[in-house]
């Protein structure tokens, strides 16, 4: 929800207050907001008290709308500095960590925060498998400029180009998901963790689909998983 916030309903406006209210995270920050936006950030401040809520007490331990706003398109670089972070899913992980229990110690919420190896290699293969998909779609008149477009605008290469070098840099993440592995031995089910995060990238965006816009494609997939399990 913060996510199509940013990207396809606020104004510039009311993202910059939106940000203020969440730097803030207070409920002092409620009248900044525009109405429709008071019950989300109250929904979500509670939300995450809750977790709070579920630790024990020694376990207790956020650009691209004005992107789209101005019609700048930023280098490559710059994109995907931004864009892994808005993809969501470093935050997710970061998230998933709440109920993990000893292994969740305060190195692995530093690890996750921090945004590295494969927590970074996450972000890369959503943004990346996300824009590939738009690309092969059409641009939504409303989103920014993708990673890819970013990528023809500034080394003036064709369509063609542009998706091999994603392509090969959402390899490159994998090998980067599974050298953790090895390097992070002491947060191996952390690590395994975010990777079962990639992993579900791929199937919503495997082959170009897109199947979190388009998400009434998941439907028969999940009614094997869930309706009819194959028995074990």
């Amino acid at each position: 929800m913060l996510d199509d916030t940013f990207d396809m309903h606020a104004t510039l406006e009311e993202g910059q207050k939106l940000n203020e209210a969440i730097q803030r995270w207070d409920e002092s920050a409620i009248p900044l907001l525009p109405e429709y936006l008071k019950k989300y950030f109250i929904r979500m401040m509670n939300t995450f008290r809750e977790f709070n809520d579920e630790l024990k007490q020694d376990h207790k331990y956020r650009v691209e709308s004005e992107w789209f706003h101005s019609s700048y398109i930023p280098t490559f670089e710059d994109h995907v500095k931004c864009s892994i972070i808005s993809a969501g899913t470093p935050m997710l992980f970061v998230g998933s960590l709440v109920g993990m229990g000893e292994e969740a110690t305060k190195e692995a919420f530093e690890w996750a925060i921090g945004c590295t190896d494969a927590v970074k290699a996450c972000g890369e293969v959503t943004r990346f498998m996300d824009d590939l998909a738009s690309f092969k779609h059409g641009k939504n008149k409303l989103d920014v400029a993708s990673s890819v477009e970013s990528y023809i605008n500034q080394y003036h290469v064709t369509d063609e180009v542009a998706i091999a070098t994603l392509e090969n840099l959402v390899e490159n993440a994998w090998k980067t998901t599974n050298q953790a592995r090895f390097d992070r031995r002491a947060l191996l089910p952390l690590v395994n963790r975010v990777a079962s995060i990639t992993k579900s990238m791929t199937l919503l965006f495997h082959d170009r689909m897109d199947l979190y816009t388009f998400s009434r494609g998941n439907k028969d997939r999940i009614h094997q998983q869930f309706v009819q399990p194959i028995p074990l």
